[in-house]
Formats: structure tokens, sequence, C-alpha cells
């Protein structure tokens, strides 16, 4: 990507000067038994992908990496202002068979603190330590949102949870070194169940995650899954219009996301409320039907049946795609639900046991 400084003729490369910065600091960081390589994914807004098992040490040279990659970007300006809509390559993108619980953990408060968001690429899995890794992905969104979860799973990806493993060594099954393992496995998920609040994760994936067997894995498969957990699904192919219908489902994702619930297809609580849909501005086009500025927008509004109270409205601001069947890897807009602000994907307009891998995305 080729960027211009407003203010010169100068021409910026930007993967030329974020290669050579973090170059640096994985040639200082030989130990980690991950990779991490700058490897810049446009399709997933990667700054650079980590692959491999996740060991200790991991955490602290993504941190290092995330140190050096801000450091050069924040030298050279962003080609879009508004961090809503941009497609910014501020992403890590997740290639694991997993690892280390402990250090997966910490890479995710990593991720979280920083407000870096996560990625698996199409083809790729993310699995055990990996996953939890993955879902301390946080986005910095703007002053008056602050930030969210940007956990970002592309359709043809693995995402998997299972429990710990105890960790015996080959050969060492006496009662002293079972107990020790043992003990190891508590205290790590005692570590995530104390940091669940901070990196996002909610209590029913954890135990989800406990009740899969380590040999075993509990792969994301369902739209609804996806929406419960707010992992976005993306890119794509945008093809739904706002309805009554959608727009309910927009509002059910929402606050499933929020209250931590599994979307069924019921109507639950919607037997008294009423639902508008109204159009927002347009966008101006010239001759050609190209966008010259501004956008097509709608609003919608589901009028109670949300909430922890069960009476709160759903309010939404949606700008629909202009051009039909088309990917697109930013929000279509926000959903606000008694105060709580959450962005809206294309995924969401799917249904809820429609399976992941058979979203159309774009090629």
């Amino acid at each position: 990507m080729l960027l211009y400084n407003k203010n010169s003729a100068l021409r910026v490369h930007i993967p030329l000067f974020r290669t050579l910065a973090i170059i640096m600091v994985i040639a200082a960081n030989p130990a980690s038994a991950a990779q991490l390589v700058v490897k810049t994914d446009m399709e997933m807004g990667c700054f650079a992908e980590l692959n491999g098992p996740i060991t200790k040490g991991d955490a602290q040279a993504v941190k290092e990496a995330i140190d050096a990659y801000r450091e050069v970007n924040a030298l050279i300006e962003p080609a879009i202002e508004d961090p809503m809509f941009a497609s910014k390559e501020d992403r890590l993108c997740l290639d694991s068979p997993g690892g280390s619980l402990t250090e997966g953990i910490a890479l995710a408060r990593v991720l979280t603190k920083n407000r870096v968001g996560a990625a698996v690429a199409r083809g790729k899995s993310c699995l055990s330590a990996c996953a939890v890794a993955f879902m301390g992905g946080r986005a910095f969104i703007s002053e008056k949102i602050s930030s969210k979860p940007d956990r970002i799973l592309h359709p043809m990806a693995n995402l998997g949870f299972h429990s710990p493993s105890l960790g015996i060594d080959a050969g060492r099954y006496d009662e002293q070194a079972v107990s020790k393992a043992y003990r190891i496995a508590l205290r790590s998920v005692g570590v995530l169940l104390e940091h669940a609040p901070e990196i996002d994760y909610p209590i029913s994936l954890v135990t989800t995650m406990l009740a899969t067997p380590p040999d075993e894995m509990f792969l994301l498969t369902t739209i609804g899954q996806a929406a419960r957990w707010r992992v976005t699904v993306a890119p794509i192919v945008e093809q739904s219009e706002l309805t009554d219908e959608t727009l309910k489902r927009l509002c059910f994702y929402a606050e499933s996301g929020d209250l931590d619930y599994l979307v069924d297809g019921r109507q639950r609580r919607l037997s008294y409320t009423t639902v508008e849909i109204t159009e927002g501005s347009k966008a101006t086009l010239d001759a050609n039907g190209n966008v010259l500025f501004g956008w097509d927008t709608l609003k919608g509004k589901v009028n109670t049946g949300f909430g922890d109270t069960w009476r709160a409205a759903c309010n939404l601001f949606y700008y629909p795609i202009l051009k039909p069947n088309t990917s697109r890897n930013y929000p279509s807009g926000m959903v606000t639900i008694g105060g709580v602000q959450t962005l809206v994907w294309p995924y969401h307009f799917l249904p809820h046991d429609m399976l992941i891998s058979s979203v159309s995305y774009q090629r």
C-alpha cells in the first residue's frame, strides 16, 4: 500500500518501514518457539503473523513487535481518518496448533492492553492456547465508543477450543507427577477466569472449553456461536437487505454478545414490540454512479424487548453497501441497546444456525 503525505510530495512505502522495524524486534527474540513473521495481509488487516506452537516468551516478543510497529506507524498519516470505517493494518494474524495456556492468556492480555486486533486468515487454524490468545483481540473505535473486541475469523479458517491437558512427561505417571500437572492445569484455568473480564472472554465460552476433553476440539461452526462470543466472520459477501426480520436478528445478535446467550431463532420477548425502518442520508453520486462522498443510510428501531429489563429499545444505524454481492471487511453500522453500542457486521444478517464454512466470501 502506497500512501501520500498531504504536506509534501514524498511517497511513504509503509510495509518497508514496518518490515525493518519489526525484523529488528524478531531478531532480538530468537528463543521464541512461535515464529513472528512480517506479513502484511490486506484481506484480514494484519501487519504480522504469529505461527507455530505458543511457548513462554511469545507474548513479550509480540509486545515488542507491536511497539516497533506503532513507533513507525505513528509517523505515517493514515489513509482513512475515520477509525470506525477504516480497514487498517493493525491486527495480528494467528496460525498455531496451540501450546502453553498460560502464555496464550498472556498473549491475549498483550493484545487487549495494546488494543491490537486478532485474525485467522483463510486456510489457517488457531487452536487451543492460540484460540485463547485470539480472544484478546481488541481495537480502538472512537473516543465515544472507546474500544471493542476485534477478533476476525475468515469463513474458511478454523478456531478451536478444548480444556487444558495435564502435560505429563512421557514415562512419568507417578502420583507426584500427576498431582503437579493437575495443579498447573487448575492454576491456568484460574488465571483465565481472573482475566476473563479484562479480555472480554465470555463465561459460556470458558464452560464450553472446559467441557471439551483435551484430546478433542470444539470448533466454532455457526453464525450464532460467532455472534454470541463476538467473533467477527469476515470478509463475506453482503447480500441481505434490511427488513423487519433482519432488524430483529441484528438486535438479537447484539444483545446475545452483550448478555452472553445463544440466539436460537425463537422470537422471544418481541410479541409486544413495534418495528420501524426509516431512510436517512443519501450518498452523492457522479454521472457514472460512482460515490463522490457520503453514504446511503437507514435507521431502524425495535421499540421494546431488549436489555436486562426487557424494556430497552434497540436502535440501528445502518449504511447498506452500494454495490450488490460485494464483500466488505468493515462494519455495516451500529446497534445501541440501553446505552450499549455494538458494531454490526455483514455476517449478522445471516441465520443463527448457518454454518460459517458455507458463507460466501471474497475470492
